[in-house]
């Protein structure tokens, strides 16, 4: 199994009854470097916000081996 410094799998987001973002999956291994490009009001910032904890998600949610979250809500 390999090892990432981030992983996503099936984040949702909901502001309201707005889904902003829909069973979004990220992988991302120690030294890449990943860009998020869209339109405006695509949820790039939306995104960042779930990863920082700024906004209230549900998804399976792992970053480095000392953070691991299943299926939580913030």
């Amino acid at each position: 199994m390999e090892k990432y410094e981030l992983e996503i799998k099936n984040l949702n987001l909901s502001i309201g009854n707005n889904s902003i973002l829909e069973n979004i999956n990220l992988k991302i291994k120690k030294g890449e470097i990943h860009c998020l490009i869209g339109p405006n009001g695509g949820g790039k910032s939306s995104l960042i916000k779930c990863i920082l904890k700024e906004l209230n998600f549900q998804a399976f949610f792992s970053a480095n081996e000392s953070l691991s979250f299943t299926k939580i809500k913030w």
